[in-house]
């Protein structure tokens, strides 16, 4: 899972349910997550993230982020 890439991507209202196994229930738009081994290498980078609560959720992923627009999303970036 390391050295992943999301790039020049458009997104929106994605992941409806949320993600039940990282506590997550409300709408993600990327939602990166390990329960136990850090990711790391992760790029996410110049995507437009739409019509969601969060834009980009990421727990123990350490990713790169840069040049990410976000249109009518409620929580632009939440890194835990």
């Amino acid at each position: 899972m390391n050295g992943n890439r999301l790039i020049a991507n458009t997104l929106s209202n994605n992941n409806r349910g949320g993600d039940p196994d990282a506590g997550v229930s409300r709408t993600a738009d990327v939602l990166i997550f390990s329960a136990v081994v850090p990711i790391t290498g992760t790029v996410i980078s110049g995507n437009w993230l739409s019509d969601a609560h969060f834009g980009i959720w990421t727990q123990n992923a350490h990713a790169s982020l840069s040049g990410n627009h976000f249109d009518d999303v409620v929580v632009h970036v939440h890194q835990g």
